[in-house]
């Protein structure tokens, strides 16, 4: 079945060159070091059919060889706007590790990966009716290929899994239902329920959003924004998410015309179970976040807490997978290592000579004591557009401590 599939996507996307135009995007990345080597390199094709309908070819290659191919298609049915993607295994057999729910046994499996091989199936629906906006959307995945090898069914349901999702979103709220289906058929699996923009007084406005599964209760997020407003254009706003297992705390000064300071403070909150009693806040790091307009920027970090910390960005980081956007992401990567427990990151952004903006990235981490200053990794990220559709970028780190430097250069041609 692959087969033909696979024809028929590329006569769609060659054509004719009467029938529409083809654009898209090149991105290479070379390693120069420890070692020269090929990181990726990504070809994303768009073919334009009279300006209504597009067919999409996304193929990515790695120093291992052929690493990702998907088809998409995208475009407007009657009233409605319509987009679907379709992915495929070119030439992995690795061994890979599969997670089951935590209330499956056994929790894990190792499975062999056959190619090629199809992975995945999305599709999402767009119309208004009535000042509501409808969206439907709907995942098919063969086992094991869901985002991090996360099987949400429990062995042995491994055939396949569907997820659907319908939301409906007016002026001020927006509820969300998820429903899937482990091959025993369509059953409820969840809800999101987001209220935004609402007014207390005096200009402050709050969102609130609750997530909750079958399991019972996700996340809550309360946001409010101009908060005790003072003097010179200072104002507030401030954000509290709980989960299962994290609180996090951001607090937002707002300064017009000078910047915007971002405060995020790492803590859990002590409470007596017993005697329910509030205990107070233990705090284990904070962030500070300056914007200075456009893309610069100075952020600051400090643990006094290194594995709480961490662990509450990671929270962070899988908590921002909504309900039904069901993507494929990078897993977390530790900010620190060793002995590190801060860093200091400069950002900032310029005209390029070409057109376009140039941007720069340098971050500093820092240990007690064992290096000279504190100073541990140095990482600096920089992208320059040299035409006005290709742009340069480049990647550098500097372990004083593990002596382990990395330097990586690639490009980006737009077309």
């Amino acid at each position: 079945m692959i087969r033909p599939i696979l024809v028929l996507a590329v006569v769609c996307l060659l054509g004719f060159s009467g029938w529409g135009q083809i654009s898209g995007a090149w991105e290479t990345e070379l390693i120069l070091l420890p070692a020269p080597e090929l990181a990726y390199t990504m070809l994303d094709l768009h073919y334009t059919i009279d300006g209504d309908w597009t067919i999409s070819s996304f193929s990515m290659f790695t120093g291992s060889g052929f690493a990702a191919q998907s088809f998409g298609i995208s475009g407007m049915l009657g009233p409605a706007y319509i987009e679907g993607k379709m992915s495929f295994n070119p030439s992995s057999e690795d061994v890979v590790t599969v997670t089951f729910p935590a209330a499956c046994d056994p929790q894990t499996t190792t499975v062999t990966l056959e190619a090629p091989a199809y992975m995945w199936t999305k599709g999402r629906a767009e119309w208004g009716l009535m000042g509501t906006t409808f969206i439907a959307r709907a995942v098919h995945f063969a086992y094991p290929y869901a985002p991090s090898y996360h099987w949400p069914c429990c062995s042995p349901q491994t055939e396949s899994y569907i997820l659907f999702c319908l939301t409906g979103q007016g002026e001020y709220v927006s509820i969300t239902g998820k429903f899937e289906d482990c091959c025993t058929g369509l059953s409820f699996a969840g809800a999101l329920i987001e209220l935004t923009g609402l007014s207390l007084c005096c200009g402050i406005t709050h969102d609130v959003t609750l997530s909750f599964s079958k399991a019972g209760f996700e996340y809550v997020t309360f946001t409010a924004t101009s908060l005790f407003p003072l003097c010179c254009g200072i104002t507030f706003d401030a954000e509290v998410k709980f989960t299962v297992d994290s609180k996090v705390a951001t607090i937002t000064p707002r300064w017009e015309g000078i910047g915007e300071l971002c405060v995020t403070l790492f803590a859990d909150v002590i409470w007596d179970e017993g005697e329910h009693l509030f205990g107070g806040i233990e705090i284990h790091g904070w962030k500070i976040r300056c914007d200075l307009g456009g893309c610069a920027y100075i952020e600051m970090l400090t643990a006094l807490d290194v594995d709480k910390v961490e662990q509450a960005l990671k929270n962070a980081n899988d908590a921002e997978e909504k309900l039904c956007e069901f993507e494929e992401k990078e897993e977390y990567t530790p900010l620190f290592q060793g002995d590190e427990f801060e860093y200091i990151k400069l950002g900032f952004c310029g005209p390029g000579c070409c057109g376009g903006t140039y941007t720069v990235d340098v971050a500093l981490f820092f240990q007690h004591e064992g290096t000279l200053f504190g100073i541990t990794r140095v990482k600096a990220d920089a992208k320059v557009p040299v035409m006005a559709n290709l742009s340069v970028f480049t990647s550098f780190a500097m372990d004083a401590v593990a002596n382990d430097h990395t330097l990586s250069i690639g490009w980006d041609f737009q077309f």
